[in-house]
């Protein structure tokens, strides 16, 4: 029997069946709906614990919810976001997650 793509990841990668699917969650978030985010990884501005921690605190939005975040937060401030500390990135892709109406982002 073939091993699925987070297994095969997970061996590649020296880590957990667990482990490999998360990073198949993020390199598929990464294409999908944080291009913005996969720019400054490619560009060193944020390291993969940095883009798990914008998938993180959107995993609750909708694909098209995390793209207006990820435009939003990281978007034309690369720079600015490489600044940033881990729980400031968290607080300001929270904050924007969470504004926009009584229910914010995570309401609609």
């Amino acid at each position: 029997m073939a091993a699925s793509a987070e297994e095969q990841v997970a061996r590649a990668w020296l880590e957990s069946p667990v482990q490999g699917a998360g990073h198949v969650r993020l390199d598929l978030a990464l294409r999908d709906e944080l291009p913005h985010t996969m720019a400054a990884l490619t560009g060193d501005e944020l390291n993969e614990w940095r883009a798990q921690i914008i998938l993180r605190e959107t995993a609750t939005l909708t694909g098209e919810q995390r793209a207006l975040v990820d435009a939003e937060v990281v978007g034309g401030r690369r720079e600015q976001v490489a600044g940033w500390g881990d729980r400031e990135l968290a607080r300001q892709v929270r904050a924007v997650a969470g504004r926009g109406g009584r229910h914010g982002l995570r309401g609609r």
